[in-house]
């Protein structure tokens, strides 16, 4: 680094400091104090004039500057414009899609500091004129002649630093979590799984503090074994990358998968051999964000999808996510749930939602997802006939689903009375209650009492029972289509003969995949499916044991639990 009087010092940071090392300059007023190229500036390139200190970020195109309490802050950015509104621009700088360009930054005086900035392709040069501390000219003779030790310094940066940090004013987010405004972030711009998104995930260096968040409840659900559950307190997360973001959890609904955990303590090989926090239904607001972040902010309500996968191996790679081997899914053993104070998740699986869309409307996101899933696996088109096996919230669900796609005849088949009338003032055009009798019988029942006689073009299994999925495909028409989307048990007693002597295109649905997220959001934005009919019941943190006994008990059709730090 250079400058246009000999007087300037260059030291070292001591390998203490919080930048990377880097030369510095101090420098008297009424001199050039940084020119050198363009290319050669790293971030955390630092420069002390005066009393104040600048950062070079290249991830912003910006060279920040910040300053004590007697000088303020201020940042030039790409655009020629000082981000903080205590400068005072002049002009602006114009911008190429090359870059940018040789026209001069604005010249900007703030507390008796005159700064004037040169951008080039090549060189950043700022003039400093003018004293903010009153700097004479005697002070200006004495320092030429003083030399500062290394250590010394490194002091002066970490002071200057961490005054900043403790006296820079917290903002408020809705009266509950008080978080810093965003500060310079970390130099690295490397993805969190490597080139393209694909490889290891690593530690990011994240500015973003959250004043006040210490006190808040990171209260967690925890499932010890099977039939056994207790409340405990647990460190807040930590971004495991810069791509990642921390969410305040506000609702999460409970499924069927979480009640089977609670009570069997496994699903299929999927067995608790340790504590774990349930829940994966969820919806809740951004409190931190990594610095790679693009598209959310703090503040931000989102729906959580709860399950990220490795995004290299050949079902990601092809689109198929929702199969990846290591898919890292919450609320599956090992991996720990969502019913906690707060919970951290790649920023790519959350998903913004509109404003008049409620978070109690996106812990419900993550059940239509599932539906939407299993409806484009049965290709639904406009004026088919749909039949449901079973009305729990994933079979409602699917009837809702199906209706947006187009269908004209959709049909709920359940045992339960109450069920059944729910379903056909939500979406249903026909109900039918299977009686004990072979499945052949209940098939021909069923499309004799609905008025499909060849049969339905889609065949929907929602609820895993094996006279359910005999019947279904029964109920098929001749070419038709059934997806299996309840999970019973592992091996049944199957009509295969019916089934190819129909020559019926079968699929499994499992979780979600590509899209099947932001459709649903979409789908709930638009009004063309409402879920907020689904929801009966609404509990305290405190009372999900409780409420866990009064789904397993079959009571209601969604219960969602609020998030500890709601009240």
């Amino acid at each position: 680094m250079s400058s246009s009087n000999s007087s300037a010092f260059a030291f070292a940071f001591a390998s203490s400091s919080p930048y990377p090392a880097s030369a510095v300059t101090l420098a008297p007023p009424d001199e050039t104090v940084n020119t050198e190229p363009y290319s050669s500036l790293a971030s955390g390139n630092t420069r002390l004039c005066n009393s104040a200190v600048s950062t070079y970020i290249p991830a912003a195109d910006s060279w920040t500057t910040w300053m004590p309490a007697t000088c303020g802050n201020y940042e030039y950015n790409a655009t020629g414009r000082p981000s903080n509104s205590n400068a005072s621009p002049t002009s602006s700088l114009a911008t190429t899609a090359s870059g940018i360009t040789s026209d001069p930054l604005p010249q900007t005086t703030f507390n008796g500091i005159s700064t004037l900035t040169e951008f080039s392709s090549t060189a950043i040069t700022t003039t400093i004129t003018g004293s903010a501390v009153a700097e004479t000219q005697a002070s200006h003779a004495s320092r030429q002649g003083l030399e500062l030790g290394v250590s010394g310094l490194a002091g002066l940066a970490w002071i200057l630093y961490f005054s900043y940090r403790l006296f820079h004013r917290p903002a408020t987010i809705k009266g509950r979590l008080r978080i810093f405004s965003q500060s310079p972030v970390s130099n690295s711009m490397s993805r969190p799984y490597g080139t393209f998104g694909f490889g290891r995930r690593r530690q990011s260096f994240i500015f973003n503090k959250m004043a006040g968040i210490e006190g808040k409840s990171n209260k967690s659900f925890v499932l010890e074994k099977a039939n056994a559950v207790k409340f405990e307190e647990r460190p807040v997360p930590k971004l495991q990358s810069d791509y990642d973001v921390l969410i305040a959890v506000n609702y999460t609904g409970i499924c069927g998968s979480d009640v089977h955990y609670w009570v069997h303590g496994a699903i299929g090989s999927y067995v608790v051999k340790d504590p774990m926090v349930l829940g994966h239904e969820s919806a809740g607001t951004i409190v931190s964000v990594g610095s790679a972040v693009k598209n959310l902010k703090v503040g931000d309500r989102i729906a959580l999808e709860p399950g990220y996968p490795c995004r290299r191996c050949s079902s990601c790679l092809s689109g198929h996510y929702n199969l990846c081997p290591e898919m890292h899914f919450a609320a599956t053993p090992p991996i720990d749930g969502t019913l906690a104070g707060f919970y951290s998740s790649p920023e790519d699986f959350c998903y913004k939602l509109p404003d008049h869309v409620s978070l109690q409307e996106g812990a419900l996101i993550e059940p239509l997802a599932v539906a939407v899933h299993v409806c484009k696996q049965a290709v639904i088109t406009p004026g088919q006939s749909v039949v449901v096996m079973g009305a729990g919230p994933v079979g409602l669900l699917c009837l809702a689903v199906a209706r947006a796609y187009g269908a004209s005849t959709i049909v709920a088949v359940d045992i339960q009375p109450s069920r059944l009338e729910f379903a056909k003032s939500y979406t249903a055009t026909h109900t039918f209650t299977p009686q004990r009798v072979s499945a052949e019988e209940n098939a021909s029942n069923l499309k004799s009492q609905v008025g499909l006689p060849e049969g339905a073009d889609v065949v929907i299994d929602a609820s895993g029972a094996e006279p359910s999925i005999q019947t279904s495909i029964h109920v098929v028409r001749r070419g038709g289509s059934y997806v299996q989307a309840g999970m019973g048990k592992a091996e049944i007693t199957f009509p295969i003969m019916e089934f190819c002597a129909k020559e019926i295109t079968a699929k499994g649905s499992f979780r979600y995949g590509s899209g099947d997220y932001k459709l649903a959001v979409e789908l709930v934005s638009t009004g063309k499916v409402d879920v907020k009919k689904l929801i009966t019941g609404e509990v305290k943190f405190e009372d999900a044991e409780e409420a866990f006994a009064n789904v397993k008990e079959g009571k209601g059709i969604k219960t969602l639990i609020r998030g500890p730090n709601e009240g």
